[in-house]
């Protein structure tokens, strides 16, 4: 079973994570570089990859270095961790027939970096069958999802059933909780994983799942006690941010700092400290809002950005700046349309004087049934003040 869950997780958990590593100024390196020395983990992939520069033919070494260095990756928000593990797969990837395993790493790795099409595309060309191909199934059902792209999504939660009846309900009951279903699709989802002894990483994924229908309920205590239940080892980067954003909904700044050090290579949680400083009446401007806002802003003017969304969280949470938040979260929409996607577009729409240029997003909210109270209250006295 730990195989089978280290593909699926692999497969489906940490969106929304950094594209490059970018240089860091001189006096800002030390705030978030640590010791490799002192990482035992890393030292055990290290040794990893001196055996794999002698023995490179070994496809289970690569494949389960290669995992392990996406995990840490996504865990630590460390690209470069990322770069290792593509290092590893490069020669793989040339062959004429690749192993599904190492397409799986590949697609994953373009998932991180923001490139969902891409990942689709090489999702779609493993077979559905066998552990790789349930991995790939629950990946393009959540890339799809990521898109706002359901009726593709339930496609692959169907074709997943086949070989994880489990997980496919997870898959379903959510898809069907963002349209129009959410009360009786989260009593499901709550009775699943109270009935199932789901690995610990696939629980914490699923409970991210239920804290999102509560939040979309207007049950923001609710979704956070969900979240508060798990262990921190299990709580991911993109589950820490969904708990930060309860707090601070709920006005619990104080909260958000206890959770996060000013050393956190994480752009979204450190978005999200900086937020809170600012709750509190504290500095937040200074080393690390510029190194974050250097991270997150476009290499190159007119570039797409995979970061949209944390340049519109960082404008419309931070600088007040409505017009570049706006236009962030618009550019955003057409990436990713997530619970917080959504909510971003309207309200920075809203501050901007922008709303009748978002009549596309109303237009697909009413196609899908999106359910959304919160959504739905704003939009509500948008068209009771016209």
């Amino acid at each position: 079973m730990r195989s089978l869950s280290c593909a699926i997780v692999a497969a489906s958990l940490c969106f929304g994570a950094a594209a490059q590593e970018q240089p860091l100024p001189a006096d800002t390196a030390p705030i978030i570089m640590s010791a490799a020395s002192q990482d035992p983990e890393l030292v055990q992939l290290r040794k990893a990859q001196a055996y794999l520069k002698s023995r490179p033919d070994d496809l289970r070494m690569t494949v389960l270095t290669a995992q392990r260095f996406i995990a840490k990756g996504k865990r630590e928000n460390q690209p470069r961790f990322l770069g290792m593990a593509e290092a590893l797969i490069e020669n793989w990837l040339s062959k004429y027939e690749t192993h599904p395993a190492i397409l799986l790493a590949k697609a994953d790795i373009l998932q991180f970096r923001h490139q969902f099409s891409q990942a689709i595309t090489i999702l779609e060309g493993i077979a559905n069958a066998g552990v790789e191909g349930a991995a790939a199934l629950l990946m393009r059902a959540n890339l799809h999802q990521l898109k706002g792209d359901y009726d593709q999504a339930e496609g692959a939660c169907s074709q997943l059933a086949r070989e994880l009846k489990f997980m496919a309900d997870i898959c379903e009951f959510h898809l069907q909780s963002l349209q129009g279903e959410v009360e009786p699709m989260q009593l499901k989802l709550e009775a699943l994983i109270a009935r199932l002894e789901l690995p610990g990483e696939i629980r914490a994924w699923a409970t991210g799942k239920l804290a999102d229908m509560s939040s979309r309920r207007g049950q923001p205590l609710e979704a956070l006690e969900y979240l508060e239940g798990l262990a921190p080892e299990q709580a991911s980067a993109a589950l820490k941010s969904q708990m930060m954003d309860l707090l601070l909904l709920l006005e619990r700044p104080s909260a958000v700092l206890q959770m996060i050090a000013a050393d956190d290579n994480s752009e979204g949680l450190q978005l999200r400290r900086l937020r809170a400083l600012k709750m509190t009446g504290e500095n937040w401007r200074g080393p690390i809002s510029y190194l974050v806002l250097s991270r997150i802003s476009p290499k190159v003017a007119g570039d797409a950005n995979p970061h949209a969304r944390e340049l519109a969280y960082f404008h419309h949470y931070l600088t007040n700046d409505v017009e570049a938040a706006y236009l962030a979260a618009r550019e955003n929409w057409d990436l990713q349309r997530e619970p917080i996607d959504i909510r971003l577009l309207f309200e920075t729409a809203h501050r901007a004087g922008k709303l009748e240029d978002v009549a596309d997003a109303i237009e697909w909210i009413s196609q899908n049934k999106y359910q959304d109270v919160y959504l739905a209250s704003f939009l509500q006295t948008q068209n009771s003040e016209q």
